[in-house]
């Protein structure tokens, strides 16, 4: 099924996180929020390629209480994901320490299986409550480079805080 299909909070976190995993090493149990924002992605590129026309208009942030966090950026056949180390923001910018990219397909008709390949770089992103706002994330592995570059449409984002004793979410 492609993310399309799902509610975005459940794509971000079905596919942010690696697979087969027991909670506690796929950070589930970690999870305190889910953002997902509408826009243009006007760049998306792995080692091999450029997915810049196939980029969707949507991103995904989630956020771990160990600070930890990933922006997925999505097209109709995978989820390129950028996970770290979140800093505090300094005036309206912030840094996401990156440590992996995460590949996930969606188009196997199967439950993605997540590609997980450790890389540093970072994704440098602005206040998405000001208007309109910036994702831009940068890494390199040993495969070579990967990037991709999100603008919102202006719109805050939609955001789903679980509370950890009952694991619901709850929409502000």
């Amino acid at each position: 099924m492609s993310p399309a299909r799902l509610g975005p909070a459940l794509a971000v976190a079905a596919l942010l996180l690696p697979a087969g995993a027991a909670p506690a090493q796929n950070g589930l149990d970690n999870l305190v929020g889910i953002a997902t924002m509408t826009g243009s992605c006007e760049r998306m590129a792995l080692p091999d390629r450029d997915l810049t026309r196939e980029c969707a208009g949507r991103i995904g942030n989630s956020v771990h209480g160990d600070s930890r966090s990933g922006f997925a950026f999505f097209t109709d056949r995978a989820v390129i994901s950028f996970a770290g180390q979140d800093s505090a923001a300094i005036g309206d910018r912030a840094t996401l320490h990156v440590d992996e990219v995460i590949i996930s397909r969606t188009d196997t008709g199967a439950a993605p299986r997540p590609q997980v390949i450790r890389a540093t770089g970072a994704c440098i992103y602005t206040n998405p409550y000001a208007g309109v706002s910036t994702i831009t994330c940068d890494a390199a592995a040993r495969e070579g480079r990967y990037s991709a570059r999100f603008r919102s449409d202006g719109r805050p984002p939609d955001v789903q805080r679980f509370d950890r004793q009952d694991s619901a979410p709850s929409r502000k």
